[in-house]
C-alpha cells in the first residue's frame, strides 16, 4: 500500500478510467423476436434469435458487440460489431440509427426496454426483423 501512495495520480487514474468506462456502458438483452419474409407472392413469419448486446457511448455514437444465441447471425457467425449514431434523447426516449445497415434502435430508459427493427433486401424479398427487450444498463 505504501508503494501505492507515491504514484496516487497513476492510482487515480486507473480507477477513473475503470469508472467513466462503466459509466457508458450499455447492455441490452432481447425477450422476443419476430422475422417477417416478403416478396411479391407471400408473406412468412418466424421467431427471430434472441441477442445480447454490450455497447459503449463515445459522444454521439455508439459500438454494440452483439452475440447471438444460436448460429443464425451475421452469416452464421455467432456474433457481430454494430454502429449506430445517437439521433436524439429527450423525456427518457433515445433514438439510434444504425452506420452499418437499415436499423434503428428505440430506448425507453424510464422503464428500461427498448425495440430494435432491422431490414434488409435480398435477392428473394425483403427481410424485417423486429425486437423488443430490456435495458439492463445504461
Amino acid at each position: 500500500m505504501e508503494k501505492l501512495m507515491r504514484y496516487p495520480l497513476i492510482v487515480l487514474s486507473f480507477f477513473y478510467s475503470e469508472t467513466s468506462l462503466a459509466i457508458n456502458e450499455i447492455w441490452l438483452q432481447d425477450t422476443q423476436c419476430v422475422v417477417v419474409f416478403s416478396n411479391e407472392q407471400e408473406i412468412k413469419v418466424n421467431s427471430g434469435s434472441l441477442i445480447s448486446s454490450i455497447c459503449s457511448r463515445i459522444e454521439n455514437n455508439i459500438v454494440c458487440s452483439d452475440t447471438a444465441k444460436d448460429s443464425t447471425m451475421a452469416g452464421g457467425k455467432p456474433s457481430k460489431v454494430s454502429t449506430y449514431k445517437l439521433l436524439g434523447e429527450k423525456d427518457g426516449i433515445v433514438l439510434w440509427e444504425s452506420i452499418d445497415s437499415y436499423a434503428q434502435v428505440i430506448l425507453n430508459i424510464n422503464h428500461k426496454k427498448y425495440t430494435y427493427f432491422l431490414t434488409s433486401i435480398v435477392p428473394e424479398g425483403i427481410l424485417t426483423k423486429h425486437c423488443i427487450g430490456d435495458i439492463l444498463q445504461y
